[in-house]
């Protein structure tokens, strides 16, 4: 089912701090889920003022969720306005032709395919408290697999020019998959220049997939209880309704490692971590367990 379109709302003034303000109350896990039919973001870019945001950027649709969740939730209870970017398709995960194609009896096209994991992306930002205004499809993403720091930089720039004194979270530098260490590289970039600063606040979000696998940074760790509410999106199964649960099968090792202990770990820009030009990791290592996949 493809998400209605739905008029952007333009809020200014005392009535948009008022108003976001509501819309910014995390879900409960007794209160209502959001509709199937989430709308969807408008394409250009919010007209709140530049206070109290707080930027996300996030690769795939699940990443806000599995590296960030809680962070968001924790950032959504500060009372921030906080925006959530989703800056790549999420096309190119073998889960399409693999066990989403088993669970459907068929091979979903990639423009149905991305067009499901959009509406996981939109639900799941919804549960974690962001606003209408707050869930963006980036209409500059790439392609899922093909990340560089520039394709990332068009993104990111964008919002860090428009929003100056915002909060900044994304992926870490030092993550093997391309897309997820892209944005970190942009992101780390913006610091290196001092077009961010430490009022920015800038984290990156480091995968616990690499816990034990990859030496690890200094982390330091968020933790709110996002779980099974906050995960229902990626792990429905209702085909006739266009819910595929499509995040749980790319990467179920990781929403079930996720629901355990939702922490979210990050650390600090790569001033205060030396790291070589050469030798990051650029695959996961054979050690990583089954179900870790994006």
């Amino acid at each position: 089912m493809t998400p209605s379109p739905t008029r952007r709302t333009v809020l200014s003034g005392a009535a948009s701090v008022a108003t976001l303000a509501a819309l910014t109350r995390p879900a409960t896990a007794t209160g209502p889920a959001p509709a199937a039919s989430t709308p969807g973001p408008s394409s250009t870019l919010p007209t709140w003022g530049t206070g109290h945001v707080a930027l996300f950027f996030a690769a795939h649709q699940d990443d806000e969720l599995l590296q960030m969740g809680s962070q968001v939730r924790a950032d959504v209870e500060a009372g921030h306005h906080v925006v959530v970017v989703n800056c790549s398709d999420g096309s190119a995960s073998g889960a399409r032709a693999g066990r989403v194609a088993q669970r459907l009896g068929y091979v979903p096209t990639v423009e149905d395919f991305v067009r499901v994991r959009d509406h996981e992306f939109l639900e799941s930002c919804a549960r974690l408290g962001v606003p209408i205004q707050g869930r963006v499809i980036s209409p500059d993403r790439y392609a899922d697999g093909t990340g560089t720091r520039e394709l990332a930089a068009r993104i990111v720039d964008q919002w860090v020019t428009r929003f100056p004194t915002a909060l900044v979270r994304c992926h870490s530098f030092l993550d093997a998959h391309r897309d997820h260490r892209s944005i970190g590289d942009a992101v780390d970039n913006l610091v290196t220049t001092h077009q961010l600063n430490v009022a920015n606040d800038v984290r990156f979000f480091f995968s616990r997939r690499y816990l034990g696998v990859l030496d690890t940074p200094p982390l330091q760790q968020v933790r709110r209880p996002v779980g099974d509410v906050e995960q229902a999106p990626f792990r429905a199964a209702e085909v006739a309704h266009g819910r595929w649960g499509v995040g749980y099968l790319s990467t179920w090792g990781y929403f079930d490692s996720h629901r355990a202990d939702p922490v979210s770990y990050w650390h600090r820009d790569s001033s205060a971590m030396p790291r070589p030009a050469a030798g990051r990791p650029t695959h996961l290592p054979a050690g990583t367990p089954a179900g870790f996949d994006c």
